[in-house]
Parts: structure tokens; sequence; C-alpha cells
């Protein structure tokens, strides 16, 4: 059996992560996405109706509706989603809610079963990291953050207590079921050879002669024409820029680095990547004048060896049986459960409503975009 590039505490964290994406999708992204008034405004009776009953965990109008207006905020705020999408997201909102919601207390039910208790240490140490890994240094940037997520920093503790549950749920049940050895990643290795290729890079310099300089077309033409036979006939490229670049018709030699053929458009990819080692193109009409370039060295197109990607095809293999034991693993807590339903309306259909298994988003990313200062918002805006 392979031993596991990461420990086990990394792995269950990963397992926690990952149900994030396959349960909830943008679920606990929305709970910690900013606040907003409840949409609709419940009656006094109706507060504390209990909507759902999962075992032992139960949902109340109250607590659906608050997480509901947060997800219309998250939707309504979000900047990359257009007028359709935007409208779509809202109009499947209640059953893709609920079907977070009901999987989330299946978790916290078989938490409960297996006497899995998060404690106040282990929240606070949680909720360190995040000011640790988001530099939130002070108490006044960290109210402003939770401020800006419109939370409270109670509510925080909670979705961190939350998360953690899972964490442990997901470490008892379901790690011992992802089983992954040597001969498992070679032979993803051996069937996706394209996924470890190295194109092949060229380390090209190169030389303008400058549009601006205020030489006509043929004058320009001259000038690169003469930078080219002098470099042919063996004289440095730099020694052969210096006087147009004294004067200004030039650039000097600009080292443009190793570049992939993706780099390059047009003309200047076509010629990069015919030259010989140590050549020298024709001048090229690009952006800014005419170039020319040098090829320094190139590396040959290559693969990479298995040892320097083990690990990645480990992550990635593992990531792929998580997504599919997790999927198993809710099926059987949901066909055992006791289940009791008063829904509203909208969220009439749950269970039959499609689960987001692509994403796997890290803590980084649940957490990043509630918990920046709004300074920090602020000057991305400007930029």
């Amino acid at each position: 059996m392979l031993s596991k590039p990461t420990n086990d505490r990394a792995a269950t964290r990963g397992l926690s992560l990952t149900l994030t994406g396959l349960l909830a999708g943008t679920a606990l992204a929305g709970l910690l996405a900013a606040a907003a008034p409840i949409a609709a405004q419940v009656a006094p009776q109706e507060v504390n109706r209990i909507v759902l009953r999962v075992n032992d965990q139960i949902l109340t109008l109250h607590d659906y509706e608050k997480r509901k207006a947060r997800q219309i905020n998250r939707i309504l705020s979000d900047p990359s989603l257009d007028p359709e999408a935007r409208q779509e997201q809202l109009a499947v909102l209640g059953k893709a809610l609920m079907r977070n919601i009901f999987e989330e207390l299946l978790v916290r039910s078989r938490a409960s079963q297996l006497s899995i208790v998060v404690d106040d240490v282990q929240v606070e140490r949680a909720i360190d990291r995040i000011r640790r890994e988001q530099n939130i240094q002070t108490e006044q940037q960290m109210a402003q953050a939770l401020a800006g997520a419109g939370l409270t920093m109670d509510e925080l503790r909670e979705i961190m207590r939350r998360d953690l549950l899972t964490q442990q749920v997901m470490g008892r049940e379901v790690q011992e079921r992802i089983q992954l050895d040597e001969d498992d990643l070679r032979a993803y290795y051996r069937d996706h050879p394209e996924e470890f290729r190295i194109p092949e890079r060229r380390w090209l310099k190169e030389v303008i002669v400058l549009d601006s300089s205020g030489l006509d077309e043929g004058q320009r033409r001259s000038v690169a024409a003469e930078i080219k036979n002098a470099v042919d006939g063996g004289v440095p490229f730099e020694e052969a820029v210096a006087p147009y670049q004294e004067q200004g018709i030039t650039t000097g030699v600009v080292d443009l680095g190793w570049l992939q053929a993706e780099e390059l458009s047009g003309a200047l990819r076509d010629a990069a990547f015919s030259l010989e080692p140590g050549a020298y193109s024709e001048p090229i009409e690009a952006r800014g004048g005419l170039h020319v370039l040098h090829l320094v060295e190139l590396q040959e197109s290559q693969f990479q060896p298995f040892s320097e990607v083990q690990e990645e095809i480990y992550r990635r293999e593992q990531a792929k049986r998580i997504r599919k034991e997790m999927s198993a693993y809710m099926a059987e807590l949901a066909a055992r459960a006791y289940v009791r339903e008063n829904l509203p309306p909208e969220a009439v259909g749950y269970r039959q409503f499609g689960v987001i298994e692509e994403q796997e988003p890290s803590e980084l990313d649940i957490l990043r975009a509630p918990l920046r200062p709004k300074d920090e918002e602020d000057d991305e805006g400007g930029s």
C-alpha cells in the first residue's frame, strides 16, 4: 500500500471541504455571504414552525428564511452573474437551499449518534487560523470583515463548529473507504500522458525598431536589416543594437525569458518556433514596430516523470473518490433517516434537486470573500 503524501488530519480536512462542495455547492459560502433582512415577513405564530426534522435535528421556518435571505443577497450581489444566470439561481433557491440543509442535518445527526462534539477551544483555533490566512491582524479588522459579511462573531463560531463537526464525521465514516495504492496512481499516469507533458519552451530575446522612432517605414526596415546583418556576421546583439538605441530608434535587447508557443501570437510565434538555437529572425512586423528575435536556447517537449507528479495524481484521484464515496455515504444516511417535512412551497421537491459535484472549495475559498476587511475590497474595486 502506498503511503499517503498527506497526513490523516489533512486528508480528514479535505474530506470535509469536499463534502461542502458535494453537498452544499455554495451553501456554506452562502452562509458566510453578506446577510440581508429576511426577504418575506413571517407571521409571529409561524416563526418557530418546524419545517424539516431529520432524526433528532430540526429546522425552523425562521432559520430557513434567515438563510434564504443570505443566499438571495449573495446571488444579487455576485458580479460574476449575468441577469439570466441570476434569475435561474433565484428560481431554484428554495429547493437548493433545503437540499443543502437536509444533508447538513443528516451529518449533524450522525455526529450526535457517534457522540462527536466540537469544543470551544477547537472553534477558536479554527478562527485564529482564518485570521492568519487572511492577514487579519487587529480586532478592528475582524469586526470590519464580519460586518461586511453580515455576521456576528457568534454566528461565525457556529459556522466553524458545524464545519469542524463535519470534518470529524467524515474522517471517521468515509476516510477508511478511500483506498489508493501506487498501482492506481501509475495507471492514471499511464492512461493520461498528455496531462503530464511539458510543452516545448524557447528562451527568446528581441529588439524592436520602434514605430515611434520618427523614421518612415523604409528607414525602419533598413535599420532592422542592418541589425540582422550585423548579428548574422557575429556581432553581439547588444553591440549591434547600441547605436540605434542611443538615438531612440530601437529598444534595447529585451530578454523575454522562456516562452511556450501559446504565449506568442501570429507571425512572432511562427518565427520564434522556426528558429534554430543561436539564430536570429528576419524583421517581423508586430505591435510597436519591427521585431528581431534571437533564440538563445530551446527545451524540447517532454513528460514529467511519475515521481514528480505522484502526489498531484494522488490528490486528484483522492478528490474523485471522495466525491463518489460521499455521494454513497449521504444516500445511506438518508435511506435510514427519520424525516418529517412541513416545507415552504418553494422548497417542495428538494430531494430530487441535483447535487453539484464538481466544486471542491478550499476553506480559503469558502471564507475569504466574506471575511476580507472592507478597505481591501475598496482598494480592489478601484484598480
